[in-house]
């Protein structure tokens, strides 16, 4: 066997382990991006559903005997006071903006983390003899650019 067919089965041999490498090493980052892409999902679900829950169970406790039929509403933390507030009218607006934590973001333009939108419904059933009142409402991610 000649000297340079050895450099050259040494130099495929090299080009093939690297190539693995590669291999391994790009397999390893993909299973990372897809791991962080269902725990970045997992956490969204979890906040929104969290909120809503939140939302729902607050609604159950303030008064909504000032809300008229079919008016949209959005509920306001007041944490000085601790009590939550309810919005209607031209004040839906700016208090339907809400943190994680469902605080009120009140400069949308400048708050860093994930700002989401909140707002209800009231629906009144009037095919019951004893008046019911429903919410609906939605709770979701603003989207900026």
């Amino acid at each position: 066997m000649n000297h340079s067919d050895r450099r050259g089965e040494t130099l495929v041999g090299i080009i093939v382990g690297v190539l693995i490498i590669a291999i391994v090493i790009w397999s390893i980052a993909k299973i990372l991006s897809i791991q962080y892409v269902i725990e970045d999902d997992y956490l969204r679900s979890q906040t929104l559903f969290l909120l809503e829950n939140n939302a729902t169970n607050v609604v159950k406790r303030v008064d909504t005997s000032g809300i008229a039929e079919n008016e949209t509403f959005s509920l306001h933390k007041d944490t000085l006071n601790r009590r939550y507030l309810v919005m209607t009218g031209a004040n839906v607006e700016p208090y339907k903006f809400i943190d994680r934590r469902g605080n009120w973001v009140s400069n949308t333009g400048s708050f860093q983390d994930t700002i989401y939108i909140q707002l209800m419904l009231l629906d009144k059933n009037a095919t019951s003899p004893v008046q019911k009142q429903v919410v609906k409402g939605e709770i979701r991610e603003l989207i900026r650019n």
